[in-house]
């Protein structure tokens, strides 16, 4: 597993999307919206989600190889192109989320 992934499972660990989600008032931080049961850690959300899945595989096409934890940063380092490809996903990843929250929250009614 990659070093600073494989941690996730061990532990909880405090990480600035912590305050984050106090702010947005999420209380369902530790369970993946998609896949009911799973808890949602960075390696399932890279690597398993299916809600990502089109981004996911975007990228392994364009890399020609199949992302893991084991093969991120090496995938990473091989050229500017893997990289620009690699954080593409990345902000996929990390953005989508907080715009569904964003939304979802616009749409509640106020309390």
């Amino acid at each position: 597993m990659a070093e600073g992934v494989g941690f996730l499972h061990e532990r909880k660990v405090d990480s600035p999307l912590d305050s984050e989600r106090e702010e947005m008032g999420t209380t369902d931080a530790l369970d993946c919206p998609t896949c009911v049961g799973t808890e949602k850690n960075a390696e399932h959300i890279f690597y398993e989600c299916p809600h990502f899945r089109t981004a996911r595989v975007t990228a392994e096409k364009e890399l020609n190889t199949r992302l893991t934890p084991e093969n991120m940063v090496e995938q990473m380092l091989l050229s500017e192109k893997a990289w620009r490809t690699i954080c593409a996903y990345a902000t996929v990843v990390m953005n989508e989320p907080r715009r569904t929250e964003r939304t979802r929250r616009k749409t509640m009614p106020e309390k």
